[in-house]
C-alpha cells in the first residue's frame, strides 16, 4: 500500500484529514450550527456541507471524496468519524518502516485487537424497559436536543418508548406511528393521547358520540367531478354545474341505499364531499368528514377496520368495506380543536409534539421517527450491536468472524484489504 501511494497522495490525505477534523471541537463532539433563536439545531457540520463543493482532481482525492460523500449521505455526520479514522490509517501506514515479516506480525496483532474490541451482538429480551430506553437515548439524547434539560430529555425518551409499545401492532403492519405537532407550546406539553387525533378548524359537537357507528372510507373525491369523462357535451359553465350536481345526487342515493348507515353512520373521505351529498346524507342521520388527507388514510383504515373505497361503483360494495367507531370526542389543546376517534377493538394512540418554534418541532419529530425506526428494527431482529454506529461495521463483524474461523491469518489480511 505504501508503494502504491505517492508523496502527493499522502499530502492530499493529510489535508483531507485536517479538513474533516475541523468538524470536531476540543471536547470531541461535533460542532453545530446554532439557530439565532437558540432553538435546537440540526446536528450538522460545515465540512460536510462544503465537501459537496470540493473540486477533486487527483485519483486518490476523488476516490476518498466519493466514498466519504456516500458515507455522509447515508449516516450524516456519523460518516465524518469514519473519514477521519480511514484517513488517519492511510497516513500512519506510510510511517511503518519495518520489514514484511514484522508487518505480518503487526497485522496479526491488529486482528487480535479487533477481536477484543468487537462487542458481540446482544440479544434484546424485552423483559425490561431499560434496554429500550438505552437504545432510544442514543438517538434523542444527543446534541440535537441539548438545549433541553436532562429531565425533559428523559421524559421524551420515556414517551418515545411508551408510544412505540402502545402502538406495537402497527409494527407488524409496517405502518408509521401517527405524530402530530403544535407550535407555540412548551416542549413539556408533549404527550401521548388515546385514540386518533384529527385537527378541525372549528367546533363541531354534532359529531361527538359514545355509541358504535358504522363508517365507510373513500379515497376518491365525492365532489361530483370525478366521473366527468364526456366533456365534449359540456359547453357552458351552467352545464358543468348541472352535471356535477346530478352526479352528487347519484352518489348520495347510492350511499343512502345502505340502511346500516342510517341514524348514526359516518362517511369519511380523504378528499372533498359535495355539499349536496352532505345535506342529503344528514337527512338520514349520516354524518360526513372530508379532507382527511392521504397521510391519515392508513391510520383511519386501521382504526376503523375499513377497506378504503377507490371507485364509485358501489354496487359491488360488501361488508369488508364497512368499519366501526365506538366513540368520538372533541378536545382542545393549545387553542386548537381536535376530534378524538376511538375503537375498543383496535387500540390506537397519537403522539402530540409541542415546541416553541417550527424548526424545533421538525427536529423533534425527526428524532422521534428515528427512535421508532430503530426500535422497530430491534423488535424484528431482537439483536443490537452497541457502539456499532452503522451497518458497515455490523457486516464487518460478521465478515471477520466467519473468515477467521475458516482461513489462515495471511488470507484474512488479504481479504480485509479487499473488503
Amino acid at each position: 500500500m505504501s508503494s502504491f501511494l505517492t508523496n502527493d497522495d499522502y499530502l492530499i490525505i493529510s489535508r483531507l484529514l485536517s479538513f474533516f477534523s475541523s468538524s470536531y471541537g476540543s471536547n470531541g463532539r461535533l460542532k453545530l450550527i446554532q439557530t439565532l433563536d437558540n432553538s435546537m439545531s440540526i446536528c450538522t457540520s460545515i465540512s460536510s456541507r462544503i465537501q459537496y463543493q470540493l473540486k477533486c482532481r487527483h485519483l486518490i482525492s476523488r476516490l476518498l471524496s466519493v466514498a466519504i460523500q456516500k458515507q455522509i449521505t447515508t449516516y450524516h455526520d456519523g460518516g465524518l468519524y469514519f473519514s477521519m479514522i480511514f484517513c488517519t490509517f492511510l497516513k500512519q501506514f506510510r510511517d511503518l518502516s519495518i520489514d514484511s515479516n514484522k508487518k505480518l506480525l503487526l497485522f496479526e496483532q491488529c486482528l487480535n485487537l479487533i477481536d477484543q474490541m468487537i462487542i458481540p451482538f446482544e440479544t434484546i429480551t424485552f423483559n425490561s424497559i431499560h434496554q429500550l430506553l438505552a437504545i432510544v437515548r442514543a438517538v434523542i439524547c444527543k446534541t440535537l436536543v441539548y438545549n433541553n434539560s436532562d429531565l425533559i430529555r428523559e421524559q421524551l425518551c420515556l414517551l418515545s418508548v411508551k408510544t412505540f409499545l402502545e402502538n406495537i401492532t402497527l409494527v407488524n403492519l409496517s405502518e408509521q406511528q401517527l405524530i402530530l405537532t403544535i407550535e407555540g407550546l412548551s416542549v413539556e406539553e408533549t404527550n401521548l393521547f388515546d385514540g386518533l387525533l384529527y385537527q378541525i378548524s372549528s367546533i363541531n359537537s354534532s359529531l361527538c358520540s359514545k355509541t358504535t357507528r358504522s363508517c365507510l372510507y373513500f379515497t376518491i373525491s365525492l365532489a361530483g367531478d370525478y366521473t366527468i369523462n364526456d366533456v365534449d357535451h359540456i359547453e357552458t359553465e351552467e352545464q358543468m354545474f348541472e352535471w356535477i350536481h346530478n352526479i352528487a345526487n347519484r352518489i348520495a342515493k347510492q350511499i343512502i341505499a345502505y340502511t346500516q348507515l342510517h341514524n348514526g353512520g359516518l362517511i369519511l373521505c380523504q378528499k372533498v364531499i359535495h355539499p349536496t351529498i352532505k345535506v342529503q346524507l344528514k337527512q338520514y342521520g349520516i354524518d360526513t368528514i372530508d379532507r382527511l388527507s392521504r397521510q391519515n388514510t392508513s391510520h383511519f383504515c386501521y382504526l376503523t377496520g375499513c377497506q378504503p373505497i377507490e371507485t364509485l361503483a358501489l354496487d359491488t360494495l360488501d361488508e369488508r368495506y364497512f368499519g366501526t367507531l365506538t366513540e368520538i370526542k372533541q378536545i382542545e389543546i393549545g387553542k386548537k380543536n381536535f376530534l378524538q376517534f376511538f375503537n375498543q377493538t383496535r387500540p390506537f394512540h397519537t403522539l402530540l409534539l409541542c415546541s416553541n418554534t417550527e424548526q424545533a418541532l421538525l427536529e423533534l419529530k425527526e428524532c422521534m421517527n428515528a427512535s421508532h425506526h430503530i426500535l422497530t428494527n430491534t423488535v424484528r431482529t431482537k439483536q443490537a450491536l452497541y457502539g456499532g454506529g452503522c451497518s458497515e461495521k455490523v457486516s464487518l463483524v460478521n465478515y471477520i468472524s466467519t473468515v477467521r474461523s475458516m482461513m489462515s491469518t495471511e488470507m484474512v489480511i488479504a481479504l480485509m484489504v479487499g473488503f
